[in-house]
């Protein structure tokens, strides 16, 4: 029995065998192409799910994709260790690549309206000073495995200072690591695979006015005391993980499109959240989800049990 292909055009069946060379080619590599974008998919998420539950979230480098699909082909390097200076709008979008460090005793200075594109598995380690308002950070991947840059990172008694900016299509947004003092204020962070982390050891970490919007985690608190004030997440897979050492602030907290759980809390006896919204239709009862390591949390001024 010969083998058959619908003809879409004409609405006929034509025996596979019996079509011109060029067309079953075509055919061919479309399957082919289909499998290998299905496979490139799942390889991403598996990478990220992987990532998220290293308590480290030590990101340095993934391994590379074939593809080399860039949003931008040509702008201004940014790489290796900096000193002191001002990126401008002008000479954007700035190209980051590998690790970019800012050492201590230097202030690197991002003016409003400059674009940062990171090529894949870049990020901006600061143990110095950065200052950056009104600017865009993306990844300067198209293709699906663009969530492969590592965003912005303070630790070692560095200090960001972030206003008014966008981060997407990280693994991570923004990292407040041991030592670091990290200032996010009007912040959107954008389907990234974690908005934002906290790690053990971190100084102030402080979230004001920000959001997390369609990517797997929107703040991951694994450490530090964290502020979360003026807090907005909505289709992101779990709003806020709070586990291991956190002891976060969470005032004003928004949440819309909730997808799964909205609080993960696994860490300390008690917690209290204050002014949080939730659409019509939420079920309380997901708000706390896993908490076997703790005794109980508030809510509306009652103490419940958790679990």
């Amino acid at each position: 029995m010969s083998k058959a292909t619908l003809d879409s055009g004409t609405g006929t069946v034509e025996p596979l065998d019996a079509m011109p060379r060029h067309r079953r080619l075509r055919l061919l590599l479309a399957a082919a192409g289909t499998v290998f974008a299905a496979g490139a998919l799942l390889s991403v998420l598996w990478r990220e799910e992987t990532t998220l539950e290293n308590s480290l979230v030590d990101m340095s480098l993934l391994p590379r994709i074939a593809r080399n699909d860039v949003l931008y082909t040509a702008g201004t390097p940014l790489k290796g260790t900096v000193s002191t200076r001002t990126l401008t709008a002008a000479e954007s979008p700035y190209l980051l690549r590998g690790t970019v460090h800012v050492p201590k005793a230097v202030t690197l200075t991002i003016e409003p309206g400059t674009t940062v594109a990171a090529a894949e598995g870049a990020r901006l380690l600061v143990e110095g000073t950065l200052h950056a308002r009104d600017t865009a950070w993306q990844s300067n991947h198209a293709h699906p495995a663009r969530r492969l840059w590592h965003g912005i990172v303070a630790q070692r008694g560095g200090s960001v200072e972030i206003r008014d900016t966008v981060i997407r299509d990280a693994s991570v947004g923004l990292t407040c690591g041991p030592g670091g003092l990290l200032s996010a204020r009007g912040v959107s962070l954008q389907e990234n695979a974690a908005g934002a982390v906290t790690l053990h050891g971190s100084r102030t970490c402080s979230f004001e006015d920000a959001s997390a919007v369609s990517g797997r985690v929107g703040f991951h608190l694994l450490g530090g005391a964290p502020l979360l004030h003026g807090i907005t997440v909505g289709r992101v897979s779990q709003g806020i993980r709070v586990l291991h050492e956190a002891r976060p602030t969470i005032e004003g907290l928004t949440v819309r499109h909730p997808l799964r759980t909205l609080l993960t809390y696994a860490a300390e006896p008690t917690l209290v959240l204050r002014d949080v919204r939730v659409p019509g239709s939420f079920d309380l009862g997901l708000l706390i989800h896993d908490g076997a390591d703790a005794g109980t949390y508030r809510w509306r001024g009652n103490a419940y049990a958790a679990g």
